[in-house]
This record gives C-alpha cells, structure tokens and sequence, in this order.
C-alpha cells in the first residue's frame, strides 16, 4: 500500500513538472503558416454572416483565404464535389472533398483526397462517425485509427457488440469499459478476462455511483481503489469507514477531502504522507496555497503550492510570496508563471528585480493580453521571439510570425497559427515536408 501512496504522490509531482516542461519547450510542437506568394490572408469568412449561393459569388472574392471558405461553404450547403474543383491548389481541394464526404455521409468521396493522402483516414472516421456505421472504420488504413473508430462507435450506439471487431486486446478491453460506463451496465465487463476485469467494474459503479458494483471484484487494492472512487464522485466520507484496516480509509479521505472542499477530513488521516496528500487536493479544488503551508515536507509543499497556484482564480501580486516560498527552481517558475498570466499586470513586470523573472513576466503578460508590444520588452532574445510566437498564436495573425529570425521556430509559429485559424494556406509556408503535413494535420474542416 505504500508504492500506492508514493504513486499518488508521483502522479502530483509530475503533473506540476508536465506543466513546467509544457511552458519552457512548447516551442518543440508549436506549429505553423503559408510563405505562398502574394497571398492576402484577411479575417476568416464566418459561415453564418456569409453562405454563398453559386460559384459565382465565391469568383467575386479577391482574398485566397476567404475564397476558400466560401467555396468549402458552397460544397458543404450544395454538396457538390464540383464546387471543390475551382479552388486555388490541389491541398485546399482535399480539404473541400472532406467536408463533402461528411455533408454526404459518403465514404467513397474520401478516395477524392490525393494531394494530402494523410486525411483520408480523419475523413473516412468522420464519416463512419456520422453514419455511425463500423462498416466504415474497416475502410480505415491505420489499424490504430481503424479500432479507436469502432471503439468510439460502440460508445455512441452502445453496442459492445461492436467491441468485437477489435483485434488488439487493451483496446478491446478499453472498449467493452468505454460501453459499460456508458451505459452503467456491470455485465457487459463480462466480456473482458477476469484479470482485467476489475478496471471496468470500478468505472461502472463510478459512473452508476453504485458501492455494489465494488464488491464484485476480487482484488482487494483494486476493489479499495473502487470504494475511494465512489466515495468521491458522492463526496461521502461514510464510505471511507466501511474499508477494513486504517491505510485504506486514509487513502479514501485524502480522496474525498478535495472533492468536498472539507480540511477538517484530512484530521481523520493517521498517517503523515497521506495527510500531506490530503491537503494538497484541498488546496488544489480550493486554489488557497495558505494550506500548503501546514505541510512540513520542503518538496510536497512545492507541490502544494503549484497545484494551488495552478487553480486558483483571482491572483494579485502578493500571491508572488507564495512562489518564493517554494524551494524546486522549477516549481518556483511555473508558480510565477500562474501569477503573471492571471494577473496580467504589467506593472507588476517593471517592479522585478531579477531579469529571468522579469522577462518571464512580459511573456505571461503578452500572452495573456495578446499585445505584441510587451514582446519587446523582453531582453532574451530566444525568449522574445517566443513571446511573438505566443502572440501570433492567439491573435491568429501569420504577419507576427515574420519578426521571428530562427527558421525552425518561425516555421512551429506557422504552424500554431494554422491550427488556431484552421487555414490550411498557411502550411504552404512550412517548406520542411515531415512538419509541413503535420501542419496539414491540424486543420479539420
């Protein structure tokens, strides 16, 4: 039972370190935008303010990018694969044979897409979606794409029947307790071996909120981890009292405490590492990092406090205390990240003494005003022309990505704001082939 407390302890201190690393290295997966020439990318076309009634009409736009969504408006209202002819290049055609393929609920107009082979699979699933039909997954090139398809359609029709067609069995598995959940039916967890039955019976009587369903499994850690489960989805610590030994209820009140919001639960806990696991979910649902403070270990109340942090609401500059309590370098950092983008004052920035601080805060701030101008108050170079990617991203405006010198991170600033405008002309711009078909890969008509 202790690998179970230290593995809850883990899952929290990673979570924070996932959140420290999502903020220093986004750059490795941000995306990008078009370099085509004399392309006018103006604001997107909104379908409800402008719904073509002939190609005539879509003729009479001078911008590629408005254009293009005129034409894929006119083929989704008319669902005409003609109307996909007249646009400007083979990519934004394959795009416009996949709107059509799922107005029409048609499979075969998938096989259209030639020039980006790599979204026949997506528009073959959305498809088979639509249609729920599994018939249409089996068309599916990729195996895993093909039974994550048939899983999803066992769910919406809730037929585990469907599940069968799985040929992998964790998916399968994942399948038959997606459908069971689902439907709040324990018996279909029938249809998985007994030894991996138990993760399926507990999701039953989570959804079903039924304590029942916990006694039907053998596994007394799992049939434990299934009573703390329910007691925190009812928010009841009555539930907690019925576990046999000490540990066990420990492990079922720090669970429920959070939920609750209820500090005097973690009093009940008996041993030390719980207790500080307790208040963790506590500050963490209540986004007070004033609890962590009653935790004695350095580095779980560095934990603590980024959870805190991480949820809570309405921040001030004060709340900066709080980071300087925490000792973890990397911590500290996503504490003061919080801060800044919550605060969104850039006053707050100018008072900082340490420049890394400083810049960090400009950044934050920048992102969270969407104000380019507070890029350029940053000294690091790197760190500003992150900053202008940050921006470029939420402003959907591919004209900020220019300001940035590095190929390779103009190119992710493309394709970020690619996938935030949903404009496939901007990947025209990635000229790296693999990163230019992820950028593709972004876009869902």
């Amino acid at each position: 039972m202790n690998k179970e407390i230290n593995s809850k302890l883990a899952i929290a201190i990673v979570a924070i370190i996932a959140i420290i690393i999502g903020g220093f290295a986004w750059w490795q997966y941000a995306e990008i935008e078009p370099k085509e020439e004399n392309i006018s990318l103006p604001s997107p076309v909104s379908q409800n303010k402008f719904t073509p009634k002939n190609t005539e009409d879509c003729e009479k736009i001078k911008g590629i990018y408005e254009s293009y969504i005129c034409y894929l408006n006119l083929a989704k209202t008319k669902k005409d694969l003609s109307v996909c002819e007249k646009m400007q290049g083979e990519d934004l055609k394959d795009y416009c044979y996949w709107v059509v393929a799922q107005t029409k609920q048609d499979p075969s107009v998938c096989d259209e897409i030639k020039e980006l082979p790599f979204l026949k699979d997506p528009c073959l699933r959305d498809v088979a979606q639509l249609r729920k039909d599994p018939s249409v997954c089996e068309k599916i090139g990729s195996e895993y794409d093909k039974e994550e398809c048939l899983l999803n359609i066992a769910v919406a029709k809730l037929n585990p029947s469907i599940c069968e067609k799985i040929k992998k069995e964790s998916t399968k598995n994942q399948c038959y307790s997606s459908v069971a959940e689902e439907k709040k039916d324990a018996s279909i967890c029938a249809n998985i071996k007994k030894e991996d039955r138990d993760l399926c019976l507990s999701g039953v009587a989570v959804s079903k909120k039924d304590l029942s369903i916990c006694n039907k499994i053998d596994n007394i850690l799992d049939k434990t981890t299934c009573y703390s489960s329910v007691a925190k989805v009812l928010k009841d610590t009555s539930i907690c009292e019925k576990l046999n030994n000490q540990h066990s209820r420990d492990v079922c009140y720090s669970e429920v405490a959070g939920p609750k919001q209820d500090l005097s639960i973690c009093e009940k806990i008996t041993e030390e590492s719980l207790i500080y696991l307790c208040y963790t979910n506590v500050a963490k649902t209540k986004g007070d990092p004033v609890i962590c403070r009653k935790i004695i270990s350095p580095f779980v109340r560095d934990v603590c406090y980024g959870s805190a942090m991480q949820t809570r609401t309405s921040v001030s500059k004060e709340d900066l205390s709080f980071c300087e309590e925490i000792r973890q370098s990397s911590f500290r950092i996503s504490c003061e990240r919080e801060v800044f983008k919550k605060n969104k004052d850039l006053s707050l920035c100018a008072e900082l003494v340490d420049d890394e601080t400083k810049d960090l805060c400009y950044w934050e701030v920048a992102k969270a005003r969407k104000d380019l101008s507070i890029c350029e108050k940053i000294n690091n170079e790197f760190g500003r022309e992150m900053c202008f990617s940050d921006v470029a991203k939420a402003r959907k405006d591919v004209s900020i990505c220019e300001k940035i010198s590095d190929d390779f991170d103009k190119e992710h600033c493309y394709i970020d704001v690619a996938e935030a405008k949903q404009d496939p002309l901007i990947c025209r711009n990635v000229n790296e082939e693999i990163r230019r078909d992820v950028c593709y890969g972004k876009i869902h008509p």
